[in-house]
């Protein structure tokens, strides 16, 4: 199958930046044209609700899980707070984790819990990576819970997840794993990683519209964990219309409001899209990819931030280059798109890309030989 032929977007542009945004493919532009039409005619409240029950299932299906332990949520953020909220200080369990050199959205809602009795611990890891051991020692005993991402979105540093976990287990700490920089990359177990919380957005690798993400929650803790900012649609009965009815007792009770419609008509077609191509034969093409932007950029003797052992790295790459602005403003000038980041560029080729993408972005930042 011509992956390539179904993102237009790749004609005009030389697209190399999916860790911050996936492009748009002609099916999910066709899905969301006919609900619009529909929605033009005939709004039909039954249909939404088909929607957002399909792209939950599609979620669940992609991390291996039942669609009842899967919260619709409007972003990460909002996943996590929900988690963050519903969860109680006690005197020797009143420390939220996060890593330094993570994304700053945990830090930042983290930050937030001191005003309800937590306090936030900031582990710093070893430069740009993090080590479970090391990471288990300075977790302290004293843990409510811990975040970890599964990819560092600025180095496409990849944790070992089931490390981290284990680590965290055995002094009895929960964890929420951000999987929005891995969603779709690689294979994400939740049952075999025994994971406490998982969170992803939708609209980098999953190749969805911004508005939408998702929560797992493992079934012991929706049982018994009572959030703060559900709404009706958390209920247990929603349709009931009784505001002091009981909350679902599965993943539902950390929703809020009505969800994106349009975002879950987008991901449950794009979410199918990734399944059909496959997070095995993803991964397979994504690593070529980034392994092949190493090598050019090693010819170059430009410092790479991404490790060098495969078990490490996901989908992203980042390198040094002599003047980051320029070579930004000389890509741009070619249709080129990357991010910059830690004083260089990040590259995040995807499935739809090819080789010849890797090798136009180095031939635009400068010469040298393709690697063989």
């Amino acid at each position: 199958m011509d992956w390539r032929a179904e993102f237009p977007g790749l004609a005009r542009t030389t697209y190399l930046n999916s860790c911050a945004h996936g492009l748009l493919s002609r099916r999910v532009r066709r899905a969301v044209d006919a609900h619009l039409d529909r929605w033009q005619d005939d709004p039909d409240w039954g249909a939404w609700g088909d929607a957002v029950e399909a792209a939950r299932a599609q979620f669940a299906r992609l991390i291996h899980a039942s669609p009842k332990d899967v919260a619709v949520v409007a972003n990460a953020s909002q996943g996590i707070a929900a988690v963050m909220g519903a969860l109680v200080p006690r005197p020797g369990r009143d420390v939220l984790v996060t890593w330094e050199n993570d994304f700053p959205t945990s830090q930042a809602l983290a930050e937030r819990q001191r005003a309800r009795g937590f306090r936030h611990r900031r582990i710093a890891g070893e430069g740009l990576v993090l080590r479970a051991d090391s990471w288990a020692r300075r977790l302290g005993d004293d843990a409510a819970l811990a975040i970890v991402p599964a990819v560092a979105s600025f180095s496409g540093y990849r944790l070992d997840l089931k490390a981290f976990v284990a680590a965290a287990h055995a002094r009895g700490t929960p964890v929420l794993v951000d999987a929005f920089q891995a969603a779709g990359t690689y294979d994400i177990n939740v049952q075999a990683l025994d994971v406490d919380f998982l969170v992803s957005g939708v609209y980098k690798w999953l190749l969805a519209p911004a508005g939408l993400a998702f929560l797992y929650v493992h079934p012991d803790h929706a049982a018994r964990m009572q959030p703060v900012a559900s709404g009706w649609l958390a209920l247990e009965e929603p349709y009931a219309f009784d505001p002091l009815g009981p909350l679902a007792a599965d993943a539902r009770r950390f929703q809020s409001g009505g969800a994106s419609v349009v975002g879950c008509v987008a991901a449950a077609e794009s979410l199918a899209l990734v399944q059909e191509v496959g997070v095995g034969a993803i991964e397979r093409r994504n690593r070529a990819l980034v392994e092949r932007a190493m090598a050019h950029a090693r010819e170059r003797k430009w410092e790479v931030l991404t490790p060098e052992a495969p078990e490490e790295r996901a989908s992203i790459v980042t390198f040094r280059v002599p003047d980051p602005a320029a070579a930004m403003a000389t890509l741009a000038r070619e249709r080129v798109v990357v991010n910059p980041r830690l004083g260089g560029l990040r590259v995040s080729p995807h499935f739809y890309n090819d080789e010849g993408d890797v090798d136009r972005l180095f031939e635009a930042l400068g010469e040298g030989a393709s690697p063989q």
